[in-house]
């Protein structure tokens, strides 16, 4: 979601502690935000017209990657509304309206013991207890390649539920609707639905993605005015003030030997 460059993921030595941590939590909320949702897209393409016999694990980790984006939205959500003092633009106004759901979900999970009795007894129609996600499929026979480049003739719209809902009881579960909506074949248009709310996954992404660029170009420009300040009082380079933190990314190994007897 943000590449490799941006300023976030090289943040200078000298930058205020609490600031560089709040970086640094929203670039990992993002980067597992990306992961959760390449990994939803990839087990739904493999298994493409097969999803129905999905083993349960590749079942499992469908729902698990869900709420594991449900969780960092609400941190990004949590996180950004810091860091711009409440102060919203229309790029991250898009983002908090389109995600607000993913805090709605995760309040309602982070206290899903106390619900349980009321949704046991609830009528009607409902969600099954884990959500529904829903998705647009397109398979290579249902496209056709022109001079303007490939056209989608057809596709499946799939929904697959983890949870039970009760007897008697109809399960809700919204679908996409690919009609004048940007498909990216071989699937697209991911949608949660679970207690009373709908998430768009795109959608949320698409917003944020465009935040959170629009967030590095600004922290860069506002970093290099203060080095380029610091520098003239104080004479070390702007090089030097914008120099990566020291103890960042990095990996620590040891080798261990062990004795005759398995004493190290």
């Amino acid at each position: 979601m943000l590449p490799e460059e941006s300023i976030l993921r090289h943040l200078p030595a000298r930058l205020d502690p609490t600031e560089r941590l709040q970086f640094e939590a929203t670039v990992f909320a993002a980067d597992v935000l990306s992961f959760a949702f390449s990994s939803i897209r990839e087990i739904t393409a493999r298994h493409s017209s097969g999803i129905s016999s999905i083993p349960r694990h590749e079942r499992t980790a469908l729902f698990a990657h869900a709420w594991t984006m449900v969780d960092q939205i609400h941190v990004l959500r949590q996180l950004l509304h810091v860091m711009k003092k409440g102060q919203m633009g229309p790029n991250q106004k898009k983002f908090y309206d389109t995600s607000e759901p993913a805090t709605k979900m995760r309040n309602k999970m982070d206290h899903l013991n106390a619900t349980i009795p009321n949704r046991a007894s609830q009528k009607g129609i409902q969600a099954p207890l884990f959500g529904t996600l829903s998705y647009f499929l397109v398979e290579p026979h249902q496209m056709k390649q022109t001079d303007a480049g490939t056209v989608v003739e057809a596709g499946t719209i799939v929904s697959i539920t983890s949870g039970s809902v009760q007897v008697g009881n109809k399960a809700i579960g919204r679908v996409p609707n690919p009609a004048g909506q940007p498909i990216h074949p071989p699937v697209s248009q991911f949608i949660l639905t679970a207690f009373d709310w709908n998430l768009e996954f795109e959608e949320v992404l698409e917003a944020l993605q465009i935040t959170l660029n629009k967030s590095s170009e600004q922290a860069e420009a506002s970093l290099r005015r203060q080095a380029e300040a610091e520098s003239a009082r104080s004479g070390s380079t702007v090089a030097e003030l914008m120099s990566k933190f020291p103890i960042a990314d990095f990996v620590l190994m040891f080798d261990v030997v062990f004795g005759d007897h398995g004493s190290v």
